[in-house]
C-alpha cells in the first residue's frame, strides 16, 4: 500500500514540476525595467501642515552632503519626473471633473414628474322664485404629468387629470359626476 500512495505522490509532483517549469519566469525586457505602480503615479496625496517638521534657522539644504558622482539609469530618471510632474498631477484630475461636467449638463435632459391631489367641500346657496334651497358640492381631482426636455431646446408633457364632483342639489342630471382630460402640449422655441 505504502509503495502505491508513494508512486501516486511522486506522479503528482513530477506533473506539478513540469506543468510549472516550463515557462520562463522572467522576460528579459520586464527583468531590466523599472515599473512603477499605477496607483502611485495617479494618486495625489495632500500635505498636513501640522505634521511638516519645524525648520532650523540654518539652511537644511547645507547640512546634507552632495554626492560626488551620482549614477541612476533612465528608468529611474524618468520615473523620478513622472512621480513629481504637478502638471501630470493635475491632470490626473480632469477626467474626473470633466465627467461630473458631462453628468451635471446631462441633467438638463432629465424628465421631470409632477402629482397633485386637491379636495374641495362646498355649501352653495341655490335662489329659485319657488324656494330657497342650498347644495353641498364636494369635488375631488387628481393630476399627474411627465415633462421630457428635448436635445432640440423644446418641451414635451404628457398631463392627465381625473375630476370627481358629487352634490346633493336636486336638479343636477348625474350625481357624482366624472370628468377626464389628457393633454399632450409640446413647445419649440424658434
Amino acid at each position: 500500500m505504502n509503495k502505491i500512495n508513494i508512486a501516486k505522490i511522486s506522479i503528482i509532483l513530477c506533473a506539478a514540476v513540469i506543468i510549472s517549469g516550463c515557462q520562463s519566469r522572467f522576460n528579459e525586457e520586464d527583468y531590466y525595467s523599472l515599473e512603477v505602480p499605477k496607483k502611485k503615479l495617479r494618486e495625489i496625496n495632500t500635505i498636513e501642515l501640522s505634521q511638516t517638521p519645524a525648520q532650523t534657522s540654518e539652511n537644511p539644504a547645507a547640512t546634507k552632503e552632495v554626492p560626488v558622482n551620482l549614477e541612476i539609469s533612465i528608468e529611474q530618471c524618468r520615473a523620478t519626473v513622472l512621480e513629481n510632474n504637478l502638471n501630470i498631477k493635475a491632470t490626473l484630475i480632469s477626467p474626473t471633473i470633466a465627467a461630473k461636467q458631462v453628468n451635471e449638463a446631462e441633467a438638463k435632459f432629465e424628465s421631470s414628474f409632477s402629482s397633485s391631489v386637491n379636495l374641495a367641500k362646498s355649501d352653495q346657496p341655490q335662489a329659485s322664485p319657488l324656494s330657497l334651497e342650498g347644495s353641498q358640492v364636494e369635488q375631488a381631482s387628481t393630476n399627474f404629468g411627465v415633462e421630457i426636455p428635448m436635445k432640440t431646446g423644446g418641451k414635451i408633457s404628457f398631463n392627465l387629470g381625473d375630476r370627481r364632483t358629487k352634490t346633493d342639489y336636486s336638479s343636477s342630471t348625474f350625481n357624482p359626476s366624472y370628468t377626464s382630460n389628457l393633454s399632450i402640449p409640446i413647445s419649440q422655441p424658434l
